[in-house]
């Protein structure tokens, strides 16, 4: 018995959940292999009640006759949904790039992205996707070097643009990633940046040393401190509601259980008093403000100057100071590990290296043992 074939389904719902509620989308599958999303505004709200489920049904209704007319259009070719991909041959890999950065939600996102067509634009604006090829990328790396680009930044673009060429691949529009053939010698490496940390007594004399003279300064190091304290990364921090924090009914202890905004994966941490103190009165809406991680950065550059500490630090030490104090003072890899959110303990592991404490332990040890 002959199976029938199953139709190719050139719109599909997609859903998105929200603070709000479910948001839903259309996205387009071209014949030419590129996909479009399309807002449709409308919103699926909490099914728990009888005035919601009634909502929500008139809500799908509504998409699925969105979809049908769009699925028509675009089968009559009536419907141009803002593209002007019509030969693979002739797609302009500006324009391609372009495509993608627009179905991008996060703004730091975006900008990583529009920053790559501005390298590509100054470079080879007029070129098709079909001419990407392994010289041309050769040739695309060496004039980012000759402009004076930092090793590290070559490599964080490159990187970027080889995942939008696999997705061109994917999309049949080529048939390689040029950056495929690259030779390990011509792939942009990057010098390892060195992590570095504070120790106790360095975490309070930045506090001591930070300057206070406005609300926004203040902020700024209740912030860095609230990360020392927690391992939380800046952007979870500047998330974090009063709402996120519970208290735990068995022990009375202050916790949170927030969803990582880089990983998407939930970490849960219980809150120090030294943590509490960096949080201010309890209200609702976000812990701290909006501020500038560029602004925090600079502030605590200068501080560490003005403190007498020769490190490079940023707000993100915050995070290592975190790690590398509990594992130093006898908090095992796992439990440290949970509390930043890694997904695979070798991510911890590089801390432990950052201790010439337990390094010394180890070859005191060494030679009790022989």
């Amino acid at each position: 018995m002959k199976t029938k074939k199953k139709l190719r389904e050139y719109v599909r719902i997609l859903e998105r959940k929200r603070k709000t509620g479910t948001t839903l989308f259309l996205l387009y599958t071209l014949p030419n292999g590129i996909r479009k999303q399309e807002a449709t505004n409308l919103t699926l709200v909490d099914d728990t009640t009888k005035e919601g489920k009634a909502q929500n049904e008139i809500t799908m209704i509504a998409v699925e006759k969105l979809k049908a007319e769009r699925t028509n259009q675009l089968i009559s070719g009536k419907y141009d949904i803002e593209t002007t991909f019509k030969k693979n041959n002739d797609i302009l890999l500006l324009d391609y790039v372009n495509e993608i950065v627009k179905s991008k939600r996060e703004e730091n996102t975006k900008k990583i992205y529009i920053t790559l067509i501005t390298h590509i634009t100054k470079f080879s604006p007029k070129t098709k996707l079909s001419g990407v090829n392994k010289k041309w990328v050769l040739s695309y790396i060496e004039q980012l070097k000759e402009r004076g680009i930092k090793p590290t930044s070559i490599r964080q673009y490159c990187t970027l643009f080889s995942a939008i060429l696999r997705q061109a691949v994917r999309d049949n529009l080529i048939k390689i990633n040029p950056f495929s053939e690259l030779t390990k010698e011509q792939r942009p490496t990057a010098k390892k940046a060195k992590k570095e940390y504070l120790t106790k007594e360095e975490i309070n004399l930045i506090a001591s040393k930070f300057p206070q003279n406005t609300d926004v300064q203040k902020f700024c190091l209740s912030m860095f401190l609230f990360g020392c304290y927690t391992g939380l990364r800046f952007s979870d921090i500047q998330r974090i509601t009063w709402e996120d924090i519970k208290e735990d009914a068995s022990t009375g202890k202050l916790y949170f259980n927030i969803e990582m905004k880089k990983t998407k994966d939930y970490v849960k941490g219980y809150l120090s008093q030294k943590a509490l103190a960096t949080m201010g009165t309890r209200a609702k809406g976000c812990i701290f403000p909006r501020v500038s991680p560029c602004y925090i950065d600079t502030m605590l550059k200068e501080t560490a100057k003005t403190a007498g500490i020769n490190k490079n630090i940023s707000f993100h030490t915050s995070r290592h100071s975190f790690a590398v104090n509990l594992l130093a003072n006898g908090l095992d890899i796992y439990s440290v590990s949970r509390l930043l959110g890694h997904t695979d303990i070798k991510t911890t592991q590089i801390y432990l290296e950052m201790i010439p404490k337990k390094q010394i332990e180890g070859a005191t040890l060494i030679d009790q043992i022989f």
